[in-house]
C-alpha cells in the first residue's frame, strides 16, 4: 500500500520510509557524522535587504510559508492547486506575498493548501479545496485568501494533508475537510465543508493536524488521537481506526505533539522526555529499530527536548540547548547531516547548534535559527527550500531574505 506523504503542521496554543542501515547509526551526541558548525555556519546565499528577520515557518506536501517580524506572510514552492496563494498554479522558488497586510501571526502549510491567522482572530485559508479543507462551505479551490466564516476568537490552527482542525480562545476543538478515517473526530466519517465542533469539551490546549489523523493534548496534559490507525498511528496499542478523539494511554503530563504526514507521531511530555509511535520503517521513531509501535516509545535518555517535528518518513526535534536533531530516511538529504543516499538513521543525529524552531515537510525541513533566520534543506524540486533553485540541499543551507 502507498504511503500518503502530506504535511502535519503543529502549533502550539499558549493560554492562562528502504535501504535501512548504511553508514553508521549514530546515538545522540556521538554520531561520527554530526554536523558540528552552528545552522548559520552551513552553506549560504547572499541575502535581500527587505525582510530583516522571521517569526515561524510551516513546512508543507511542497511548499513552504513563513512570517517575517512585521507580520507579513510569504510563500513559496509548489502551486499546483494554489497554495502559494499568488493568484497563480506556477511554482515559485521564492517567496512572494499573497496578502499586502501586515496582520497574520500564525501559519500553517498542509499538504496542498494553506491557512493562515490573523491577529484579530480571524482564519483565511487558500489552495486545495476538492474536501473542503478551505472551511469556506464550497469544494472549489482558491488562489488567493478567503476568509473562513466570521468568527474572530481562533486561537490556533493546524493544517494536515487534506483537513485542518484549529482551537478556540475558549479551548474548545473543530476540524473541517477530508474525514475518510474519522479524522475529523465528530464520529462520522463525512467530510466537512466548514468548521466542525469536536465534542464539547474546553478544555483542549493544542491540536496536530497528520496526514489522515490527528492528535491532541488537554489542558491537563493527557493526549487524544483519532482518524487512520493502520500502523498504529493513534498510539491506542492497537490499529483500529477511530472517528472520535481516544486517549493514548494514561500519562498527564504531555506537553507538545506532532501529527506526522505518514503513519506516525511524536510527542514531548513536561520532564523533557520524547515519545514516539506508528509507523517506523525508516527509522523515523529514532528508537534504534524500524519495527512498527503500537503504543509511545521513547526516544533515546535524554529529558532535553524543547518541540518534535514529524513528517512523512522522518523526524526532526530542537533540544532545549537550541541543538537541532534528526532520524528516519534520508534519501532527498531531508536529515539536513550531508551525504544523502538510500539509507535511514534509526537514532538521532545533530544537525547542528543554534536553533529555536523547525518545521518538516515531504522530503524536506526548514528551521529558523537563533539569530532568525531561516534555512532550509533535503527536497527542491518545486521551489520549496526557497533559495530560488530546484536543487535538492543536503545541509541547511540560507534562504536569502526577500
Amino acid at each position: 500500500m502507498k504511503k500518503k506523504y502530506f504535511l502535519a503542521g503543529v502549533l502550539v496554543l499558549i493560554l492562562a520510509g528502504l535501504l535501512i542501515g548504511c553508514g553508521d547509526i549514530s546515538e545522540p551526541g556521538t554520531g561520527p557524522d554530526q554536523a558540528s558548525k552552528p545552522g548559520p555556519a552551513f552553506a549560504s546565499a547572499s541575502s535581500g535587504a527587505g525582510v530583516s528577520a522571521w517569526l515561524s515557518v510551516s513546512a508543507g506536501g511542497g511548499h513552504t510559508c513563513a512570517i517575517d517580524s512585521n507580520n507579513y506572510v510569504w510563500c513559496w514552492g509548489r502551486n499546483d492547486s494554489g497554495q502559494v496563494g499568488d493568484g497563480s498554479t506556477a511554482d515559485l522558488k521564492s517567496p512572494i506575498m499573497p496578502s499586502i497586510d501586515p496582520v497574520w501571526d500564525q501559519v500553517s502549510a498542509g499538504g496542498n493548501f494553506t491557512c493562515v491567522k490573523k491577529m484579530d482572530g480571524t482564519i483565511y485559508c487558500w489552495g486545495a479545496n476538492y474536501r473542503g479543507q478551505l472551511g469556506d462551505g464550497t469544494t472549489a479551490d482558491r488562489h488567493t485568501p478567503v476568509q473562513i466564516g466570521s468568527d474572530t476568537d481562533w486561537a490556533a490552527i493546524s493544517s494536515g494533508g487534506g483537513h485542518i482542525c484549529a482551537l478556540k480562545s475558549d479551548h474548545s476543538l473543530y476540524c473541517w475537510g477530508e474525514n475518510t478515517y474519522g479524522q475529523l473526530g465528530d464520529g462520522s466519517y463525512s467530510d466537512k465543508n466548514t468548521p466542525t465542533r469536536i465534542g464539547t469539551s474546553y478544555k483542549w490546549a493544542q491540536v496536530s493536524a497528520g496526514a489522515d489523523f490527528t492528535c491532541a493534548e488537554k489542558t491537563g496534559g493527557s493526549l487524544w488521537c483519532c482518524g487512520h490507525n493502520n500502523y498504529g498511528q493513534l498510539g491506542i496499542g492497537n490499529k483500529t481506526s477511530k472517528n472520535k478523539p481516544t486517549r493514548v494511554g494514561t500519562a498527564t503530563n504531555w506537553s507538545s505533539v506532532s501529527a506526522g504526514s505518514g503513519g506516525h507521531a511524536c510527542a514531548k511530555k513536561k520532564d523533557g522526555t520524547l515519545w514516539c509511535w506508528g509507523y517506523n520503517n525508516e527509522g523515523e521513531l529514532g528508537d534504534g529499530t524500524t519495527k512498527k509501535k503500537l503504543s509511545p516509545v521513547k526516544v533515546g535518555t535524554s529529558s532535553n527536548w524543547a518541540s518534535p517535528a514529524a513528517d512523512s518518513n522522518f523526524t526532526c526535534a530542537i533540544r532545549k540547548d537550541n541543538s537541532l536533531w534528526c532520524w528516519g530516511y534520508n534519501d532527498q538529504g531531508q536529515l539536513g547531516i550531508g551525504s544523502p543516499g538510500y539509507y535511514s538513521k534509526k537514532k538521532p543525529v545533530k544537525v547542528g547548534d543554534g536553533w529555536s524552531m523547525v518545521a518538516v515537510g515531504d522530503w524536506y525541513a526548514c528551521a529558523k535559527a537563533t539569530d532568525n533566520q531561516l534555512w532550509c534543506w533535503g527536497y527542491n524540486h518545486q521551489g520549496q527550500l526557497g533559495d530560488g533553485t530546484t536543487a535538492n540541499r543536503s545541509v541547511p543551507t540560507l534562504m536569502p531574505n526577500p
